[in-house]
């Protein structure tokens, strides 16, 4: 039987605790925290887009929790804070798709995801929307602060 695409990223996070900081040169390590990071971003443009997907379910209600943030808290044993920041994130991936794509593509950061979403208010949505291809576009030729 063929390993999941989780199961996989399980495998691979169980290799890389077993990596000893100490064991490695400066130039690996270095390397190691940028594609860590790099990574790490990756992952949560994709996990944002399963999040508002499994939201929008209602799968999480089965067991009687109240809300996605709550269920989410208690199965992954976070705050329930962090957990609703997330779901945040998640449901402005639903309307934000060429900027998931980007951070998913490893183009863009979950920064970038977070600022397009604080700045699509309801009075700039249809042009933001409209716009999004382009916008996401300038950003690539930008560092964030420029963004």
């Amino acid at each position: 039987m063929v390993p999941s695409p989780v199961e996989l990223l399980r495998s691979a996070v169980e290799l890389l605790a077993q990596v000893d900081p100490s064991d490695l040169a400066t130039a690996e390590l270095a390397e190691q925290c940028l594609e860590l990071q790099r990574q790490q971003q990756r992952l949560g443009g994709i996990a944002a887009r399963l999040l508002n997907r499994w939201k929008g379910s209602g799968v999480w209600a089965v067991d009687g929790s109240r809300s996605p943030a709550s269920h989410l808290a208690r199965e992954t044993r976070r705050g329930v804070a962090s957990c609703r920041a997330e779901l945040r994130r998640a449901s402005a991936a639903g309307d934000l798709g060429a900027v998931v794509d980007a951070v998913v593509e490893g183009e863009l950061s979950l920064d970038h995801l977070d600022l397009f979403a604080a700045k699509r208010t309801p009075a700039r949505a249809e042009a933001m929307d409209r716009d999004q291809g382009s916008l996401v576009a300038s950003c690539l030729r930008l560092n964030f602060h420029q963004a």
